[in-house]
Order: C-alpha cells, then sequence, then structure tokens
C-alpha cells in the first residue's frame, strides 16, 4: 500500500512539473506563427523561463520565453553556410588557414554574437565574434 502511494505521489509531482513547464496557449500559437517547419519540438521549464528546443532544416535551436512572451535568449547552432558575410570575412582574415567547424549564434538583450569552432590538422580553436567582426581567441585544444 505504501509503495503505492509512494508511486502514486512522483507520477503526481511528475505531472506538475510537465504542467509548470508547458506554455501558455499565446505562447504556443506565437511560437508556431514564427517557425511553422519547426521539428521536434519540445518545451520545458529552465530557470523560470519557458524553454524550447526544436529543429528547422538543418539549424537546431534552442530559446528561452517569458510568461508574457517576450524572447529572453536564443541559441541557433549552425553550419559554416549560415555565417553572416560579414563574420565570416573576420574569421577568414584573422584565421586564413582554418577551418570553419560550425558555431553558435547567441541572442539575447546585450545584442548577438557568434561562438565559432575552428580547426586545422593540429587544434581546435574556440573563437567569439561580436555582430561588428571582432574577434577574439578564448582558447585552442589538441586533437
Amino acid at each position: 500500500m505504501k509503495k503505492h502511494l509512494l508511486l502514486a505521489l512522483f507520477l503526481a509531482l511528475g505531472c506538475l512539473s510537465q504542467l509548470q513547464a508547458a506554455p501558455g496557449r499565446p505562447l504556443l500559437d506565437m511560437f508556431t506563427r514564427m517557425f511553422p517547419n519547426a521539428e521536434y519540438v519540445t518545451w520545458s521549464a529552465d530557470h523560470g523561463y519557458h524553454m524550447v528546443s526544436f529543429t528547422q532544416g538543418e539549424t537546431a535551436s534552442r530559446m528561452w520565453f517569458d510568461d508574457n512572451g517576450a524572447l529572453i535568449q536564443s541559441l541557433r547552432y549552425c553550419l559554416e553556410e549560415e555565417l553572416p558575410v560579414k563574420i565570416t570575412a573576420a574569421l577568414k582574415k584573422k584565421f586564413n588557414n582554418k577551418q570553419i567547424y560550425g558555431f553558435t549564434e547567441v541572442t539575447n538583450r546585450a545584442g548577438i554574437k557568434y561562438e565559432v569552432i575552428l580547426n586545422d590538422s593540429k587544434k581546435w580553436y574556440r573563437v567569439s565574434v561580436s555582430n561588428l567582426g571582432d574577434v577574439s581567441l578564448k582558447y585552442t585544444m589538441k586533437k
């Protein structure tokens, strides 16, 4: 009897956490209008915000919204072809012999920045690039 009661309690708590993660209808409708081709959409709660993870084409994204539907932050995980030309030019100028492996576009109240992974035959490079094209090396790792 105690086991059944305990199991029921855990199931109820699990359901409550899912209810807290579920956004309201206005936010769901807004998201559907913004991203009609989104696939693999998953909503969860994260630090008091509604976080949605999804893919659109080859691009995976995560976005955080407040209860009013305001976008707090977004992350897009992309391939080189999706980098803006200005960012690609700045990277090629400073790291001309490195390959662009992939990048994350970070959008928040501070603006947009790009966290880029470069590589060559010996190392991986993590580089941060502002939307103005300012490039800074964060760190390197041996392959």
